[in-house]
């Protein structure tokens, strides 16, 4: 928690802020909102290291701060754990990595914060917080997170009418 909290507190609080997600919700246990309003850190604007993208002007590049893996997976509350197999690590999660939380079977891959995903969210933490909870593999995230099969036929249609439209609208290469 130390760690989740050294990083949060810093830019890469904003960052993790915006991203949203799993990794959102849990900056939003450290971070104020009041803090996305500063703008990006003087890490991004004065010596360029973060997420850059050119606009339309050479001249004029889009900048903010950005997560590295290293820092998601301490916001996670990731451990690298050695196992008895020579060279083979297992990687364990107090919460569920971003990967596991989009995941098309979890339900939880909406652009907004569900109601489902806050009861989830809770629930984990209160685990932690009454000593019930423990760290999990991604593997037993994707179990744990397994969405209604209602929402997963539901988010397979959105899918792949998703991309019939796009095809449809914006074909590509004519």
């Amino acid at each position: 928690m130390l760690a989740c909290r050294s990083v949060l507190s810093s830019p890469q609080g904003r960052a993790a802020l915006l991203q949203g997600g799993i990794v959102g919700r849990i900056a939003r246990e450290y971070v104020s909102k009041d803090g996305v309003l500063s703008g990006p850190s003087i890490e991004v604007t004065a010596h360029r290291v973060g997420y850059l993208v050119p606009s339309g002007d050479n001249n004029i590049k889009f900048c903010d701060d950005q997560l590295t893996t290293n820092e998601v997976a301490i916001i996670c509350g990731t451990y690298s754990l050695h196992t008895p197999y020579k060279g083979q690590v297992a990687v364990w999660t107090w919460f569920p990595p971003p990967e596991a939380w989009v995941h098309n079977r979890t339900g939880c891959h909406w652009l907004d914060w569900t109601e489902r995903c806050e009861d989830i969210f809770q629930r984990i933490l209160t685990g932690i917080h009454d000593g019930t909870g423990r760290p999990q593999s991604t593997t037993q995230w994707l179990t744990h997170l397994r969405g209604q099969n209602v929402s997963r036929i539901l988010i397979k249609h959105n899918d792949v009418c998703s991309q019939q439209f796009m095809d449809a609208m914006v074909p590509i290469g004519q």
